[in-house]
């Protein structure tokens, strides 16, 4: 399985981030940041996007599920609460692969508030932010009546970063 260490190193040094620790600035003076996404939403929209087109959640999985059937969300949940979690990154939780530690980031933003979060960031940097007209958001999930299966996920992504607030 894929440990939390793991992801963070690997996606980290992908991005050229192996730099950071030999720069002429200490890595305490760096201000560190990140922007999440509601873990449930993020639970079925992975479920509806990889297994909703081109085969690729029953090539990950073995499950053979279909999107419009509540039951299938509840065998999805139910393969992750057995073990598949941290066997793709679509679905592991975000506070296992956010680098630095959630206890030392400076902002965690919002992806649902990603605008208003956005402008507090640069705010907070002093910096202005890029001219856009509008910020993309993720899909609404809300209508969705597989939504009602929030509480069988509360139980492996209740302490995502999320609900975390950021060190000031």
């Amino acid at each position: 399985p894929v440990t939390r260490n793991h992801i963070s190193r690997k996606y980290f040094e992908s991005l050229g981030g192996k730099n950071i620790f030999h720069g002429s600035k200490a890595i305490e003076s760096y201000y560190f940041f990140t922007f999440v996404r509601n873990p449930y939403d993020r639970a079925l929209s992975g479920f509806i996007e990889k297994f909703g087109r081109n085969g690729y959640g029953q090539r990950v999985t073995g499950l053979s599920l279909d999107i419009t059937n509540p039951r299938d969300y509840v065998v999805f949940l139910h393969y992750l609460a057995e073990g598949g979690l941290y066997e793709n990154h679509h679905w592991i939780p975000q506070v296992d692969f956010i680098w630095p530690a959630v206890h030392r980031l400076n902002f965690i933003g919002r992806v649902e508030n990603l605008e208003a979060d956005f402008h507090k960031l640069t705010n907070t940097l002093g910096i202005t932010p890029p001219a856009s007209d509008g910020l993309l958001t993720p899909r609404d999930n809300a209508s969705c009546n597989l939504m009602d299966n929030k509480i069988r996920a509360e139980r492996f992504y209740g302490n995502d970063a999320y609900g975390r607030k950021a060190v000031e």
